[in-house]
């Protein structure tokens, strides 16, 4: 039932497919429908100003920030599968594999409830890596298979130490048939239906909104985040809102509020261990869940209804509420070179299947330039399709607090010294570069032109003109103008290298200062960056001949 007091509570119910006898009824819950005049950017952006006061969210945990390209790591196959093989008889495998070139921002570890015969008496929660004895409710140890938890944490950290963070996938929903809930506690079944437990993924699922199971999933969630180094806890489908069936269940009026009340109680606990983790969920579910989800994928464009549903690629949820960090879902090699281009466009990251070695390389090139400036694309006030000067070329705006970026896709065609953007008084004396591709953009006229490929996405941002490069005979002097902190670097990258870390040659620097010795450098594009800490602050681009 709609109730006037909660606005808000459901972007939409999601029901499970199922078979009614002839004559059955199923109510839907009422909703309400809005019809807005002109363009649908007009009640987009003033819904987002309404929704980031109605549902107020703090701030998103550094760690989670510079996250674009994730790689799901899963025992089983399907859900594709990064690297196999992680999974050793000495314990967990996870470090080696790590890319050379910082593409890797994020890991996704999960496994399943199926374990080796050899133990057959442990059991386990689906993916909560806590596994016990079914005779009593006890403690939960971590899976031998793993290492045990001195050898989890110890994987898990040397992966941090590389670069990438690592995020456990539990579930809420789900646990295994041999599970002490699952034995001890039939009546917590979910029914999609009068009469009918449900069993998604062929074993026993539980409702979300018993408050006994919610207290023992939030607590496995806060255990975990306080044994192992890890970043955040994925807890998969919490905010599909699902409707349950089972009688011996005391269901609240609104079934939204029994999912608020479980990610506030994941949330309350695990920032109690560690504040700087990411709670993650596989949707948002609603503005009213955001709340309490700290970054989710968005499946607007999933397939197979990508093809009828595409508005111009704009991942509308993530402008309307973008305190919530969003990745796209379900890349796969067949639909890379769309979903790819969409997610960089709309400035989230994406997961990443067994995609081919060429579109790993592509993929790892855009989501290290969206790393380089995740303080623009965590921006509170992001715009879409801002006003660019050519057509069918289409753009976004991010002002973040100490980078602005534009994200741009050509749907013109091949294009040549296409005008872009009209530069606005404010950006006058910056220094335009596209990411992507690493090309100084001169400002002539008052704007700014580009060759641009047919179907390509790319990114500009604005930067203070910080990096002065001097000739001077067998070197270059490089200076840093301006206050230079502890987290001052400046890298480069010559002969045309690929622009990933693995490629890049630190200055040393002394008070702001360093030089590069000519005879060092290999013909071609030299590329010179400034960094503070993980963000880009500068780049400037020279051809050594």
């Amino acid at each position: 039932v709609f109730d006037e007091k909660s606005p808000g509570c459901g972007m939409g119910f999601i029901f499970l497919p199922d078979t009614f006898a002839p004559g059955e009824k199923l109510v839907l819950p009422l909703a309400k429908i809005s019809v807005h005049g002109g363009s649908v950017l007009n009640p987009l952006m003033r819904y987002a100003k309404w929704s980031k006061k109605a549902f107020p969210h703090t701030d998103i945990p550094e760690i989670a920030k510079p996250e674009f390209n994730y790689a799901a790591v899963h025992r089983r196959v399907g859900n594709a599968g990064y690297f196999k093989g992680y999974e050793t008889e000495k314990g967990l495998s996870l470090s080696d594999k790590i890319a050379a070139d910082g593409s890797d921002h994020q890991l996704q570890l999960a496994f399943w409830w199926e374990r080796y015969e050899k133990i057959p008496d442990l059991k386990s929660i689906r993916g909560a890596y806590l596994y016990k004895n079914s005779s009593g409710e006890g403690d939960y140890n971590y899976d031998p298979m793993l290492g045990g938890k001195d050898g989890m944490f110890r994987e898990i950290q040397k992966c941090k130490d590389m670069g990438t963070n690592v995020v456990l996938y539990t579930c809420s929903r789900v646990v295994g048939d041999d599970s002490y809930v699952a034995k001890k506690h039939p009546e917590w079944a979910f029914f999609s239906a009068p009469g009918k437990a449900n069993r998604s993924w062929g074993c026993f699922n539980v409702c979300t909104a018993v408050e006994k199971w919610q207290d023992l999933y939030a607590e496995a969630n806060a255990r975990i985040v306080r044994d192992l180094p890890v970043s955040g806890v994925y807890l998969d489908t919490t905010a599909e809102i699902l409707r349950c069936f089972n009688t011996k269940h005391s269901h609240p009026r609104n079934p939204a509020d029994s999912i608020k009340s479980l990610l506030k109680k994941v949330r309350e606990k695990v920032k109690k261990e560690n504040p700087d983790v990411t709670i993650m969920t596989e949707y948002i579910g609603s503005e009213a869940f955001g709340m309490y989800i700290d970054a989710c994928w968005i499946q607007t464009f999933a397939h197979p209804y990508a093809h009828a549903f595409n508005n111009f690629d704009l991942d509308f949820a993530r402008f309307v509420y973008p305190k919530v960090k969003y990745a796209e879902w379900g890349m796969n090699p067949k639909t890379f070179e769309v979903d790819s281009r969409r997610a960089f466009f709309n400035g989230v990251g994406a997961t990443r299947g067994d995609l081919k070695s060429d579109q790993k390389e592509r993929f790892a090139i855009l989501t290290n330039a969206q790393k380089e400036v995740y303080d623009a694309l965590a921006s509170e006030n992001p715009e879409p399709f801002v006003p660019v000067l050519t057509d069918k070329v289409f753009a976004n705006f991010f002002p973040g607090k100490k980078q602005t970026v534009w994200t741009y896709y050509n749907k013109a065609g091949v294009l040549k010294n296409a005008p872009l953007l009209a530069v606005a008084a404010q950006y006058k004396n910056k220094r335009f570069v596209e990411l992507v591709s690493d090309r100084e953009i001169p400002v002539e006229d008052g704007k700014i032109s580009l060759d641009m490929g047919e179907w390509e996405v790319g990114m500009v941002a604005a930067f203070d003109p910080l990096l002065k490069i001097a000739d001077a005979g067998n070197k270059l002097q490089i200076s840093c103008c301006g206050k230079v902190s502890d987290g001052t670097r400046i890298v480069y990258i010559d002969g045309g290298k690929k622009d990933s870390k693995e490629n890049f040659r630190e200055i040393k620097l002394a008070g702001g200062k360093g030089s590069i010795e000519k005879s060092a450098l290999a013909k071609g594009r030299l590329i010179i960056k400034l960094y503070n800490n993980k963000l880009l602050q500068d780049e400037t681009i020279l051809n050594i001949n």
